[in-house]
C-alpha cells in the first residue's frame, strides 16, 4: 500500500456538511504515515491562511475560519483542543493550529489534527481568493433573484450585512423567523446605509420569539438611525 505523503494530503476531495459542521467523520491519513517533516509543512500552510484571513478582516467573511473559530473558542476540551488561542481584550481574535505533534498523547489525536488540517486546507474560504470568489457568487445569485427589489445595493453593502447576521444573531435564532425578519429590514427600511455599529446593533435584537413584522418595529425603535422605507 502507498505511504501518503503531504504532497497528497491536501489533494483529497474532502466533503463538509452544513456551515459550521465538521463532516461526522474525516476520512484521510494516519497519523503514524505522516512524517514530522510533512506535517510541518501542512501546519505551516494552514497557519499562514488563518493569519492572512485576519489580517485581512475575512473571519466574518470565510465560512471556514467561522467554523475553526467556533470549535477553538467554544469546544477547547473537545474538537477545539487542537488550536492555540490568543484572545486579548481589546484585540481581535488570533487562532492557530498546534505546532508540535509531541502535545498530543495518543495517535488518534494527532490524526484527528492532521486531518483537520488536511480538510481546511482544501475549502474554499481557508483563502482570501476563494472568500471573494464565493462572496461574488453570492452577491451574483442574490441579485438574481432578488435585484428587482435591491437595484442599488453594492457588494460591499452585501458583505457587510451578512456578515453583521452572521456574527450577531445566535445560532439558534438563525432560523425561517429570523431569515424572514432581516428580509424585512432590507425591503422596507433603509438599514443598507447604516453604519456598522448601528447595524451590529440592529441585528443585536434579531431572534425567533417573536414574528417578523413585530421584530421589524422593535428594531425601529431601539435604533434611532433606522428609518422606514415604504
Amino acid at each position: 500500500m502507498r505511504k501518503t505523503t503531504a504532497k497528497h494530503l491536501t489533494n483529497y476531495e474532502i466533503r463538509t456538511n452544513k456551515e459550521g459542521k465538521r463532516p461526522r467523520k474525516i476520512y484521510g491519513v494516519k497519523a503514524r504515515n505522516v512524517s514530522e517533516k510533512e506535517f510541518k509543512t501542512l501546519v505551516k500552510r494552514a497557519n499562514e491562511r488563518l493569519r492572512q484571513l485576519e489580517r485581512n478582516n475575512l473571519t466574518g467573511e470565510s465560512k471556514e475560519y467561522i467554523v475553526v473559530k467556533r470549535y477553538a473558542v467554544s469546544k477547547p476540551k473537545s474538537k477545539g483542543f487542537i488550536y492555540n488561542v490568543e484572545d486579548v481584550e481589546g484585540k481581535p481574535t488570533k487562532i492557530r493550529f498546534k505546532t508540535n505533534l509531541s502535545e498530543f498523547k495518543t495517535q488518534a489525536e494527532k490524526t484527528y489534527l492532521i486531518n483537520t488540517i488536511r480538510n481546511f486546507l482544501t475549502t474554499k474560504t481557508s483563502t482570501i481568493g476563494g472568500v471573494h470568489k464565493v462572496q461574488k457568487k453570492s452577491f451574483e445569485t442574490f441579485k438574481e433573484n432578488l435585484g428587482d427589489r435591491f437595484k442599488d445595493m453594492t457588494q460591499e453593502q452585501y458583505n457587510l450585512f451578512w456578515r453583521t447576521y452572521r456574527e450577531n444573531v445566535a445560532e439558534n435564532d438563525k432560523d425561517h423567523y429570523s431569515y424572514n425578519t432581516i428580509m424585512n429590514l432590507l425591503e422596507h427600511t433603509d438599514i443598507m446605509s447604516l453604519n456598522e455599529e448601528d447595524m451590529t446593533k440592529a441585528m443585536s435584537y434579531v431572534n425567533n420569539s417573536r414574528t417578523a413584522n413585530d421584530q421589524v418595529e422593535s428594531i425601529l425603535q431601539a435604533v434611532p438611525n433606522l428609518k422606514h422605507t415604504n
